[in-house]
């Protein structure tokens, strides 16, 4: 088994988080009933902070 640098190790732990992340939030707004639409607007508004940070992710 070959040895990987931190380095590597970070970005692959980044790049899977952000993936376990994009994943969950697409299931949460496909499946989000209308009952918590207020709990949504507070998740609208933090996924368009995020969207604003990290550029390349297209909500």
């Amino acid at each position: 088994m070959p040895q990987m640098s931190p380095m590597s190790w970070i970005l692959l732990l980044v790049s899977f988080t952000i993936m376990i992340i994009s994943v969950i939030s697409m299931m949460y707004f496909t499946y989000l009933p209308k009952r918590t639409a207020k709990r949504s607007k507070n998740l609208k508004v933090l996924l368009k902070e995020l969207n604003s940070n990290t550029r390349y992710w297209k909500w």
